[in-house]
């Protein structure tokens, strides 16, 4: 008997023991998925093999409206175009950069060519670092655009472009584009525009942070550590991420150029091909073929903490297929860095 109770506290005493001891069972790796929804229908452009007549068609057959936001404009069919719109009657507005970045006096030839040709005309809200936007608000619809107005743009740039007519998604540039105009605050509610500064950080890792298998990423800037690192934590789960870009040089809006970060997105083995035609000014993420981001945003602090930027996320199959055409046209011309 004496034997059996002293067992029977022995197996006592282990049970107190673990039950005292704190199980840190480790979090998963696994990622999120994004809540974001992703536009369902859009149009899309890929320039340079479509044509960008089709877009100065839409602009000088408004009936309605155009309110253009630029980065760029030294293209002047473009300003031929809103004055045709402007001369059937349409409420035509244009918002252009006082201050882009090597832009020279081109920003004000612009305006001062805006003016002539008597378009509504200011220069975009100073409260952002740039207005890097590129934009056009054309009757129903909202044109979000990686180019800018200028001929390079659409003959010599990997660029692309999406005609979005979702009314409440209309209706909220139109009310962003009212806020800049008039220098007041904006709050964005949509779950399709990636605006920055106030949500593309978020909505751009949230397409990043979503891919399980795939994740192509066209980038002309590559300088922000958070979604660099993101980039290489999707390589660490398994995910194929490849990267198109451009040479560049270290002479850009954020002081410094592309290498440092592409040197820490080989060594987290993400794959990197340089193309030089068409040049590279394109901003897209395209997660497991489902997801895109398509906009102004580049991989840049200034561009997402800092510009006035917009983005859209699309879900359209149709039009991720077409992204995907251009990716893997371009990779397989790329040279590996």
């Amino acid at each position: 008997m004496r034997a059996w109770a002293r067992a029977m506290a022995i197996i006592t005493s282990i049970f107190v023991l673990v039950a005292c001891v704190e199980i840190n069972i480790p979090e998963s790796v696994t990622p999120t998925p994004s809540p974001l929804g992703g536009a369902p229908s859009v149009q899309l452009f890929v320039y340079p093999e479509d044509d960008e007549q089709a877009l100065l068609d839409r602009i000088a057959g408004a009936k309605q409206r155009v309110f253009m936001k630029m980065y760029l404009l030294t293209d002047l069919r473009v300003i031929d175009a809103l004055k045709e719109a402007d001369a059937n009657g349409a409420d035509v507005r244009a918002m252009v950069e006082e201050n882009p970045f090597g832009g020279g006096s081109s920003a004000r030839q612009s305006y001062d060519k805006l003016k002539k040709a008597g378009i509504n005309t200011k220069y975009t809200n100073p409260t952002f670092r740039f207005t890097h936007e590129k934009s056009f608000i054309i009757d129903d619809a909202g044109i979000i655009l990686t180019a800018n107005m200028s001929k390079s743009a659409f003959s010599r740039n990997r660029e692309f472009g999406v005609i979005h007519t979702d009314a409440a998604d209309v209706a909220e540039m139109v009310a962003a584009y009212n806020a800049d105009w008039n220098r007041t605050e904006f709050n964005p509610t949509s779950s399709n525009l990636v605006w920055s500064p106030v949500n593309s950080r978020e909505r751009i890792n949230g397409v990043i942070n979503a891919a399980t298998k795939t994740l192509t990423v066209y980038a002309e800037v590559t300088q922000d550590d958070e979604q660099v690192q993101l980039l290489v934590d999707a390589k660490k789960r398994g995910v194929d991420v490849r990267l198109i870009v451009s040479p560049s040089s270290s002479d850009d809006e954020d002081g410094g150029g592309n290498a440092t970060d592409l040197d820490k997105l080989q060594k987290g083995r993400v794959k990197v091909r340089y193309v030089t035609s068409p040049y590279i000014h394109a901003k897209m993420f395209v997660a497991d073929a489902t997801l895109a981001f398509i906009g102004s945003e580049n991989i840049s602090t200034t561009s997402l903490d800092f510009n006035r930027e917009l983005g859209i996320l699309i879900s359209d199959q149709n039009a991720i297929r077409r992204l995907n055409t251009a990716f893997e046209k371009d990779w397989d011309k790329g040279k590996n860095r």
